[in-house]
């Protein structure tokens, strides 16, 4: 609540972003406390954690699921599936690096775990919101809460042959400065395109910021400040 008054995705209260919370602490800060409780409250006792998202107010970014191996063989099974059939033209499935990160660790309870994108900048378009909406009535159906000849209003879920990544990079600068992304369409890039420039505050240096491989741009910032701890692309 405090960070949708101040209108940002960082809780105010201790400067930590929910997302990466993992399953959260019984005694850490106010973020860690929080999703403690929903975990141990909501998620211990759930199929599957929809994680819905759309985009911060300076990302464009491109609509799609996001799943994380967990080791756990039936969760990722469905996982797989799920965004194999529904994520659109792509999707991402990634290679498990951390085993205590908040899918594997989630997985351990019998819970399940995927990020869905739609939407970005700030807009609330009814197409971002009707693709949720498609998302949550598949997983309903996949699990079995509803039949598959039912459906929820105004949603109709499509089945597609995704393409799936399973790694991710994030392009970042090494010192502050002014972003000038190159292109704000969300779509295949080859390795060393140049997604952007940043201007340094002396006015005289730049540097370009490049794809690092062949593949599909998840999102680029489109605000126009540069940090080294910002991700200017993915």
């Amino acid at each position: 609540t405090p960070g949708f008054w101040a209108e940002t995705s960082i809780n105010p209260l201790d400067q930590k972003f929910l997302k990466f919370m993992g399953i959260g602490k019984a005694d850490g800060t106010a973020s860690q406390r929080l999703v403690h409780w929903l975990a141990r409250t909501y998620a211990c006792k759930s199929d599957l954690w929809l994680d819905l998202h759309g985009g911060a107010r300076t990302e464009t970014i491109a609509s799609y699921v996001w799943g994380w191996e967990t080791k756990i063989a039936e969760i990722d099974r469905f996982t797989k599936q799920f965004i194999v059939d529904y994520t659109g033209p792509f999707g991402i499935f990634e290679q498990q690096r951390f085993p205590i990160g908040k899918a594997a660790a989630l997985a351990r309870m019998g819970c399940g775990y995927m990020l869905a994108e739609a939407g970005g900048s700030g807009r609330r378009l009814e197409k971002d919101i009707r693709q949720h909406e498609a998302w949550i009535t598949a997983a309903l159906r996949e699990m079995g809460v509803i039949k598959h000849n039912q459906s929820l209003p105004s949603q109709s879920p499509k089945k597609f042959s995704s393409i799936i990544y399973r790694k991710v990079d994030y392009l970042r600068c090494r010192k502050p400065g002014l972003w000038h992304p190159a292109n704000m369409t969300m779509r295949v890039v080859s390795k060393g395109e140049t997604l952007g420039v940043v201007r340094f505050l002396d006015g005289r240096k730049t540097e370009t910021i490049r794809a690092s491989h062949t593949g599909q741009l998840l999102w680029i910032k489109d605000g126009l400040r540069a940090l080294p701890t910002d991700d200017l692309a993915a």
